[in-house]
């Protein structure tokens, strides 16, 4: 299962030699074909289930976040697969993905402990929205959610704050936001622009509630971005509206000026200044992404029976889970000895 020095490169010839040179066994490989199957597949999706439920709890005071439950960062991760692999794993296809077939990886973990709390292989063409809106479930009281813009539904945050939890989001751009003694009041960011550049303000904080119908009360956290940060996000936009046959609004342009943040955790927990480096932890799920592509090499992908990549992948990705949890011991053991120094993964 765990070919990963060879990659898409790895044949069943090759397992078949790897299991002769390292445990004396005599397989073919037609055997060895023969024995990736459903029944194969159900087994390491079961591995992978148990590894899910049966971690070891530690504590790490992270940015003084240990008054949470658990602190919840999640994304996914997607690349492209064979096109024998389309009935599976249904891609765009045409021009905008390039692929016929593509996986999607939904990957959620507890910053506190490194737990994973949720791993699944889904269809390239299941957007994070639809997995916020189907799969917000085991949700505690007072855990600490924190996700990108495309979980960050009206929806999804009702469900956290409705079970005592806690949320650190962007401002979904088609989110209006009221004042919360004028609920009546839209945020006026014009104003808000002005004000902090009057008074040179590092943020500006107000108590708000989310959505017409929804009214969901929360704080929202505004922060003024740099020309550089403006103009990449402008020419960003730019081109995927031209692409669709749009024109960028005034609206966007002025919201661009900004980077919002809403959130429902009080201020003693969390206070306005601290917001935008709570929610950049965020990126670490990035920097797990990168090195299961670079190290694990999990997106490379060559035509083979089905049952034989998803074995494998699941099984690679339980190797990986389990060589980040020795990664969390060694870092706090470093951090004990060495404050401020950590392991490289």
């Amino acid at each position: 299962m765990f070919g990963q020095h060879l990659g898409k490169e790895m044949s069943l010839l090759d397992i078949s030699g790897d299991l002769y040179d390292h445990y004396d066994l005599e397989v073919k490989k037609q055997s060895i074909d023969g024995r990736f199957n459903e029944k194969a597949v159900a087994f390491m999706k079961a591995v992978l289930t148990r590894f899910l439920e049966y971690q070891f709890k530690t504590i790490d005071s992270e940015d003084n976040l240990t008054c949470f439950n658990r602190v919840r960062i999640k994304d996914s991760t997607r690349f492209a697969l064979p096109p024998a692999f389309a009935q599976v794993y249904t891609g765009y296809g045409g021009a905008t993905a390039n692929s016929e077939s593509m996986i999607s990886i939904q990957y959620e973990y507890d910053l506190l402990s490194s737990n994973t709390l949720d791993l699944r292989l889904t269809s390239g063409t299941q957007n994070d929205q639809l997995d916020a809106k189907e799969n917000t479930h085991h949700i505690a009281k007072n855990d600490l959610f924190i996700r990108d813009l495309g979980y960050s539904t009206l929806n999804y945050l009702s469900q956290i704050a409705a079970n005592e939890a806690y949320f650190v989001n962007r401002l979904n751009p088609q989110t209006t936001v009221y004042h919360a003694d004028k609920p009546e009041v839209k945020i006026d960011f014009d104003k808000c622009l002005k004000k902090m550049k009057k008074h040179n303000l590092h943020n500006l904080e107000y108590k708000v509630v989310m959505g017409k119908k929804a009214q969901l009360p929360c704080r929202l956290v505004i922060y003024p971005v740099d020309n550089d940060t403006y103009q990449k996000r402008i020419r960003k936009t730019t081109k995927q509206a031209k692409s669709y046959g749009h024109q960028v609004s005034d609206d966007y342009k002025l919201k661009a000026q900004l980077t919002l943040y809403i959130t429902n955790v009080e201020k003693e927990k969390i206070h306005g200044g601290s917001i935008k480096k709570v929610y950049s932890l965020r990126w670490q799920i990035e920097l797990i992404f990168k090195i299961w592509k670079s190290q694990a090499k999990i997106d490379k992908v060559k035509k083979m029976k089905i049952h034989r990549f998803e074995c494998q992948l699941i099984s690679r990705l339980v190797w990986l889970m389990i060589h980040w949890k020795i990664l969390k011991y060694l870092t706090d053991w470093v951090n004990s000895k060495h404050p401020g120094e950590s392991c490289s993964p």
